[in-house]
C-alpha cells in the first residue's frame, strides 16, 4: 500500500477514535498559533492535519481537561506517523498502535 495512504488511514483512525470517545482535539502545526482549538469537527480536524511535515494533536476530555498529546511526523516509514505521545494516552491509543503494527507487518511480508 502506498506510504502516504497508510499515513492518512492511521491519522483518520486516530481522529475517529478520539471523537468517538467524546474527546475534542487541538492541532499545532508549528505556526504561531494553533491551527485548530478544541474541535469536535472531524472534517475540520482532518482539514488542518497533514499540511506541514509534522503536527501535534492535543487531546481534551469532555470537561476540557488536557489528557495529553500525540506527535505526528509525515514522510517517514508510513506506520510510524504517530512517533511520540503522552504516556497518559498510551492505553487509550492501543487500537491505533495495533493498526500501525498491522501495516508494518504487511510491509515486512
Amino acid at each position: 500500500m502506498e506510504s502516504y495512504k497508510v499515513e492518512v488511514l492511521i491519522v483518520e483512525a486516530l481522529v475517529n477514535h478520539c471523537l468517538a470517545a467524546g474527546y475534542s482535539l487541538s492541532v499545532d502545526d508549528g505556526g504561531d498559533e494553533f491551527a485548530l482549538v478544541e474541535s469536535t469537527s472531524r472534517e475540520g480536524i482532518l482539514e488542518v492535519l497533514m499540511n506541514t511535515g509534522a503536527d501535534t494533536v492535543v487531546v481534551y476530555d469532555q470537561r476540557g481537561q488536557n489528557m495529553g498529546f500525540v506527535d505526528l511526523v509525515y514522510g517517514n516509514e508510513d506506520w510510524t506517523v504517530m512517533c511520540n505521545w503522552a504516556m497518559s494516552l498510551d492505553s487509550f491509543l492501543e487500537p491505533i498502535h495495533q493498526l500501525s503494527q498491522k501495516f508494518e507487518e504487511e510491509v515486512e511480508e
